[in-house]
C-alpha cells in the first residue's frame, strides 16, 4: 500500500580554528518530532515549520543550508567552539505491506503497533508515515471470488452448485458467525459463505 514518510532532520556544525590556524568542523545530526497533523500538512501545502518543500519525483524537501563562517584564527582564541545549525524538512513516497488482523509492515523501522486502518504510524526515529485508510471492504480477511446458484442439503450440511461442480461443506467447528466481512459462516475449506450465493474466497 502506497504512503508518505515525514521527518525533519537537524544538522549541527561545530567549528574552530586551532592554535597553528588550521580549519576544524565536525558534523552531528538529529531527528526532530513530527506530528501526524504536520505531516498531512506537509503533504497537502508543501510547506512546514522550516519553510516550503520543493518537490522531486517521489521526495520533497526544504532546502535550508547551513552557513559556517569561521571567526579567523586570532578571534577563534577567545571564542572558542562555534555552533550553527539548520533543520529541513523531508516527505517522501514509500509502500507498506499488511495482512489480516496484523500490523502494518516496513523493513526500515518497527511498525508493530501500527494498524493499517489507523492511517498513520509514528516511527522510532520520530518520523511519521501516513497512508490513505482503505474501506472495511479492504481490510477483511475474505475477498470475493464469485457468485452462484445451488442448493442445500441439510443432512451432510453441504451446499452444491446447480452445475455440480462445486461443492462446500459446514461442520459444526464452523458454526461462529463471522461478522468483519458481512458473511455468515466458514467452511470447511476456509471460503466463506454469504447468504449462501455469494462465495468468498481468502
Amino acid at each position: 500500500m502506497p504512503a508518505t514518510l515525514c521527518a525533519i532532520k537537524k544538522t549541527k556544525i561545530t567549528f574552530y580554528y586551532n592554535i597553528l590556524g588550521d580549519r576544524f568542523a565536525k558534523e552531528s545530526t538529529e531527528m526532530e518530532s513530527v506530528t501526524v497533523e504536520e505531516c498531512r500538512r506537509m503533504i497537502q501545502h508543501k510547506t512546514c515549520r522550516h519553510g516550503q518543500l520543493r518537490s522531486a519525483q517521489k521526495l520533497s524537501q526544504t532546502t535550508n543550508k547551513v552557513e559556517v563562517e569561521f571567526p579567523g584564527k586570532f578571534m577563534s582564541i577567545f571564542k572558542g567552539e562555534q555552533t550553527t545549525e539548520v533543520s529541513n524538512c523531508y516527505t517522501s513516497g514509500i509502500s507498506v505491506s499488511h495482512s489480516h488482523n496484523q500490523p502494518i509492515a516496513w523493513p526500515l523501522s518497527n511498525t508493530a503497533h501500527c494498524w493499517l486502518k489507523d492511517g498513520h504510524c509514528s516511527l522510532e526515529d520520530q518520523s511519521v508515515t501516513v497512508w490513505t485508510p482503505p474501506t472495511n471492504t479492504s481490510l477483511c480477511k475474505y475477498s470475493k471470488m464469485a457468485s452462484w446458484e445451488g442448493n442445500v442439503n441439510a443432512e451432510d450440511n453441504s451446499w452444491t452448485s446447480t452445475s455440480g461442480e462445486f461443492v462446500l461443506t459446514f461442520t459444526p467447528k464452523h458454526e461462529m458467525v463471522q461478522r468483519d466481512c458481512k458473511t455468515d459462516l466458514v467452511t470447511d475449506s476456509d471460503y466463506c459463505r454469504f447468504f449462501w450465493i455469494d462465495i468468498f474466497l481468502v
